[in-house]
């Protein structure tokens, strides 16, 4: 049987998302599944893996789309939607799985391409129907793109979500029957569980000796805003040496956090970083007093893993499964409650027991949900699906 793996395109720059796909493929090429074939199918650069020493495994580059195909595909989405029917039209991506004979498709992202074969969808979030207001979310087509998961979630195979709480979003949402749906918590990062993973000097980042690291795209949901008036209450309380670093491109919303630091008088207070490298990263999260964790999506995040394998406390806000995600190796805080980050900020800051207690149970959470436990799981569906596909030729 040939599994299809769709990375679509792996840009570093993507944060979290090219993390977890790059931990998956390096996954793959280190399991060697019996009796089944995988091809990783991406747009543009390939993932960096030694595929050569795994001849079950390979890479195909999908072509984009001509200008001719987008035309097409406009026209007849056009036609079925007037006709009532779903707007379905497939492409590139659904060529490339019947050239190579896909049996089975998975999607490990909800970056999604129509195809007509079998197919695994993972819905990492519905935030689009929990908060369709954020900018985000309600620029033009943007709500209609995210909704459009709804015809993925209902014609796919099995849905994997990565806790009970996204499990009966999606069955709210779209009346999923249960039996195709399995939940798989998201794996740590390899590169955050690998103890010899290597860090650099940060001294080109001119950082304080002491500080709070917040590592984000600049979004709205990711809800800066939370930090800065956290540190405000405690520059009111003589605690001016409380200081956080954001690190993370810009998504449309840094020159918002930037006005507003400036705005509540804690601007000196802060560092705006950029973008890192995953080595300045790790050096990041084993200097931090801690990892303030304050984003609105959920119920699943890759950072707060990240921190607890490399021994950073970790402060999220208490939003939508948080607790199922992180236990209790995390302080949880009201989201939109300043007063509550400010009380845990200062309680890390002065508490090394606390932070020890943190740190403990943190690394002990981060060993539960490993790349390869996640792997297993998704293959452990495959072998579900074998069982219906010798049902037919082809």
């Amino acid at each position: 049987m040939r599994l299809g793996f769709y990375l679509g395109r792996m840009d570093p720059l993507k944060g979290g998302n090219y993390t977890y796909k790059e931990s998956l493929c390096r996954a793959l090429l280190a399991a060697a599944p019996r009796d089944l074939e995988v091809v990783l199918l991406h747009r543009g650069a390939a993932p960096e893996l030694h595929a050569g020493e795994a001849p079950w495994l390979r890479c195909v580059d999908v072509p984009s789309e001509s200008a001719l195909g987008r035309a097409r595909q406009r026209l007849v989405g056009a036609v079925r939607l007037l006709a009532g029917r779903p707007n379905w039209v497939c492409g590139s991506l659904h060529a490339a799985c019947l050239a190579h004979r896909i049996d089975l498709l998975w999607f490990p992202t909800q970056t999604t391409e129509c195809v007509d074969i079998p197919f695994v969808f993972t819905i990492l979030d519905m935030q689009h129907r929990i908060m369709p207001f954020l900018p985000e979310l309600s620029a033009p087509g943007m709500y209609d793109m995210r909704e459009g998961v709804g015809e993925f979630v209902r014609r796919a195979t099995f849905v994997i979500t990565g806790t009970q709480r996204g499990r009966e979003e999606v069955q709210t949402c779209y009346g999923v029957n249960s039996e195709r749906m399995r939940v798989l918590p998201h794996p740590t990062p390899e590169f955050a569980l690998d103890p010899a993973s290597p860090a650099v000097p940060l001294d080109r980042l001119g950082l304080p000796e002491r500080f709070f690291l917040y590592p984000a795209r600049f979004w709205a949901h990711k809800n800066h805003l939370l930090v800065l008036e956290a540190l405000r209450i405690l520059g009111e309380r003589g605690e001016t040496g409380v200081t956080a670093v954001f690190v993370g491109s810009d998504a449309g919303n840094l020159a918002h956090v930037r006005r507003e630091a400036e705005r509540l008088g804690v601007a000196g207070r802060v560092r705006f970083a950029g973008f890192v490298s995953r080595e300045e990263l790790v050096a990041l999260y084993r200097r931090a007093q801690a990892l303030v964790y304050t984003s609105l999506y959920g119920p699943e995040n890759l950072p707060p893993l990240e921190a607890f394998a490399l021994g950073c406390p970790v402060i999220a806000t208490r939003w939508l499964g948080a607790e199922e995600q992180l236990g209790d190796a995390a302080l949880l805080v009201d989201p939109f409650r300043p007063q509550e980050l400010a009380d845990a900020m200062l309680r890390v800051a002065t508490d090394e027991g606390v932070r020890e207690q943190l740190r403990s149970r943190g690394r002990a959470r981060a060993q539960r949900f490993t790349t390869k436990d996640y792997l297993a799981g998704v293959l452990d569906i495959v072998g579900e699906f074998k069982l219906v596909r010798r049902l037919w030729g082809g």
